[in-house]
């Protein structure tokens, strides 16, 4: 979570704090920026910190199998929608009803939204 939080999308630019030296990130992109990621750490995230880093980290991961890093994007940032998780109990996204999951879908070649999809949507996702 750190090393994908201190990734800038601005090339050659890294914090004081954690330079990412010899971290897999450093010098690579794009970066994540998770719109909404305030709001699941201060609703859901007052009841379950724990829960809501949790959720947080996996979004991070999913996002981040969909937007490999690579060097020629360092200077990029891919936008993920999570307006569906900030409202709910992260035990009801860490572990939904049978048969559906929470998903990072592609929208566009730069964005992505968390989405709950039952098992018989999975092959109309645009991964």
């Amino acid at each position: 979570l750190g090393q994908e939080m201190a990734c800038t999308g601005c090339q050659g630019q890294q914090f004081q704090a954690d330079d990412l030296a010899g971290m897999p990130t450093r010098g690579r992109g794009p970066a994540i920026l998770v719109y909404y990621g305030p709001a699941l750490m201060q609703k859901p995230g007052k009841k379950d910190p724990r829960g809501a880093l949790t959720v947080l980290a996996e979004v991070y991961r999913q996002t981040r199998e969909l937007f490999p890093l690579q060097q020629d994007t360092a200077n990029e940032t891919i936008t993920v929608r999570i307006d569906a998780l900030k409202e709910i109990d992260c035990a009801l996204v860490l572990r939904p009803d049978p048969g559906q999951s929470w998903v990072i879908s592609k929208t566009s070649c730069k964005d992505a939204m968390a989405k709950l999809v039952s098992a018989s949507e999975y092959k109309n996702i645009n991964w």
